[in-house]
């Protein structure tokens, strides 16, 4: 199990109660979670997202929604799966 146990699911959700449920429930079935309230945090963080990681993206947020977000990621050449 190395490639779980390096991994990391980037929850992107605007709403806290939503992001902390769904985190807490992600966490309590093992896996390591990093939780951003905006697709910019995340975009900010892009740098340091491992090979093996994942990211849940929230569609409707204010601002940047998740299309653009994940448009921004590809022209960040960030190759992540995206939920």
């Amino acid at each position: 199990m190395p490639i779980v146990d390096e991994a990391l699911i980037h929850l992107v959700d605007d709403d806290d109660a939503v992001r902390a449920t769904i985190a807490r429930l992600l966490v309590s079935g093992g896996y390591r979670v990093r939780e951003y309230a905006s697709g910019g945090e995340l975009l900010d963080a892009a740098a340091a997202f491992g090979e093996h990681d994942c990211i849940l993206l929230d569609i409707n947020m204010p601002g940047a929604d998740g299309f653009a977000v994940q448009r921004a990621l590809g022209d960040r050449s960030v190759r992540l799966p995206v939920i």
